[in-house]
């Protein structure tokens, strides 16, 4: 398994690659997060998990090794308001139920990192 993370500065993204991770390297990458030097982690193998964003709102993404797309999911909130944040340097506008708290994005890399699957405590969709 490989952890990608991006630091960006001055417009571009300096990103850096960690094989084999250890879970401390992975949650620290994560609480990194600030959706403005840091705004993305990624931990591949056969898929991909995609964690962006920070300061308390992720958008957590998983794309299967059978080419299945997955996006969890905040069931609390609507699909019709949106908010802005910040992912791998970009801004993107995304609906406020595709937004999660900092403990569900370390739940679902913590799964994935562990099965290479989607944390089944979590409600996912598909994109």
């Amino acid at each position: 398994m490989e952890l990608t993370f991006d630091s960006q500065l001055e417009r571009k993204a300096n990103l850096q690659t960690i094989c084999d991770p250890t879970w401390e390297q992975i949650e620290e990458a994560i609480r990194r997060l600030d959706g403005k030097v840091h705004t993305e982690v990624l931990l591949s193998k056969a898929g991909q998990l995609s964690i962006g964003g920070g300061a308390g709102q992720y958008f957590v993404s998983i794309f299967t090794d059978d080419e299945r797309s997955l996006i969890a999911i905040d069931q609390s909130k609507t699909a019709q308001e949106h908010t802005a944040l910040v992912s791998g340097g970009q801004t993107v506008s995304l609906p406020k139920r595709q937004i999660v708290d900092v403990d569900a994005a370390l739940r679902a890399a913590r799964a994935y990192f562990e099965t290479e699957r989607p944390d089944p405590t979590l409600t996912w969709d598909t994109a």
